[in-house]
């Protein structure tokens, strides 16, 4: 295996290099792979703390708080995979319940790999059990660690996540998390979903939900210049100006958001229909249906909420009236596709505007 060795002497500590380049023969093939590992964790962070980075503790977003809450269901809509509509929903869930900590890692690293299981199709079985081929399925953007390291890293991983950081601003932690899980994925598979799951545990965890969701709507939504541009350069020439976009896609969309009263839209679906599904579980079903399809069928919220028809359509009409959603008169479904279009149309936009000033 050769080793490419970075040079750290940097007059910023952010514009230094993130890690070691391997060149690997494929123990299949025998072509050339190219694996990059980053450096632990608490290395990147402290690297942050000695830097003199634009993002700072005083000019983060995303506090926590009743509108907050209802921008991270919001936002949910960006971050998921849009493949067949059952996944969606599931994905949905997953980030539900890593908002509402009901999945939340404690201590560790087997909760933090737990993250993974709802949405990784193989995710018990560790890449490192896999022999690469080195086909050309992927660009550089999508180098990782090498197997030897994905243990030492991850554990750094899990203990910087675990430990209590005042001093590092949430769009800063929840970014270097990312760009680390990235590369150390354990899976075999499901790495980015991970990864994006990951982020919004983050954020939540430190009291910052919307932080979170904003970072997994930038990796599903932005992966092809991070890939192509941002996290290659970070690489190789540090991890500052990635979080400097990082902070400018999230300061974009919490002020557009809150500049449209969005996210009262989203409160007043949530409050009807906290007000006719008593179970949080079956609750949190329905608003992950919400934002992974964009509307609540009339016909499933009767049979969880178990009530009457009379009741029912009261409380869609209340939904209808104190939101940008609208009731279809075929069915009496709630559609929720004007305010999701809505949604999606801020998060582009900033994404267009993160990427192109």
């Amino acid at each position: 295996m050769d080793s490419v060795a970075v040079d750290h002497a940097s007059p910023d500590a952010l514009e230094r290099p993130t890690g070691r380049f391997d060149r690997v023969p494929s123990r299949v093939s025998g072509r050339t792979l190219t694996f990059f590992s980053p450096d632990p964790f608490p290395t990147l962070l402290a690297r942050y703390a000695a830097s003199s980075c634009g993002v700072s503790a005083g000019n983060a977003v995303g506090a926590a708080g009743f509108r907050s809450a209802h921008e991270a269901l919001l936002l949910i809509r960006g971050a998921i995979g849009f493949r067949s509509m059952q996944s969606r929903c599931d994905e949905a869930r997953a980030f539900i319940d890593v908002l509402s900590a009901r999945s939340p890692p404690r201590e560790g690293r087997d909760p933090l790999l737990s993250l993974g299981l709802p949405v990784a199709h193989a995710p018990r079985r560790l890449r490192c059990e896999l022999a690469f081929s080195g086909a050309r399925v992927a660009s550089e953007g999508h180098v990782f660690a090498h197997d030897g390291d994905v243990e030492p890293l991850f554990d750094s991983l899990c203990d910087g996540l675990l430990a209590p950081q005042p001093h590092i601003p949430v769009t800063v932690l929840v970014a270097c998390a990312a760009f680390h899980a990235l590369h150390v994925h354990p899976f075999a598979d499901g790495n980015g979903r991970w990864a994006r799951l990951l982020a919004a545990w983050v954020g939540a965890s430190r009291g910052a939900s919307v932080s979170g969701v904003v970072h997994a709507c930038l990796l599903q939504l932005g992966k092809p210049a991070l890939v192509e541009r941002y996290w290659p350069h970070a690489r190789s020439h540090g991890m500052g100006g990635y979080l400097l976009r990082c902070h400018s896609f999230e300061r974009r969309v919490v002020e557009v958001l809150r500049s449209r009263a969005l996210p009262e839209s989203m409160a007043a679906i949530h409050a009807g229909i906290k007000g006719v599904v008593v179970s949080p579980r079956l609750r949190a079903d329905v608003i992950a249906a919400l934002v992974a399809n964009g509307r609540i069928e009339r016909t499933h919220l009767k049979r969880v909420a178990g009530i009457s028809s009379r009741a029912l359509d009261g409380a869609l009409l209340r939904i209808a009236e104190h939101s940008a959603c609208e009731i279809e008169s075929a069915t009496g479904d709630l559609d929720a596709n004007p305010l999701m279009t809505q949604v999606d149309d801020v998060l582009r936009a900033a994404l267009q505007a993160t990427f192109h000033d």
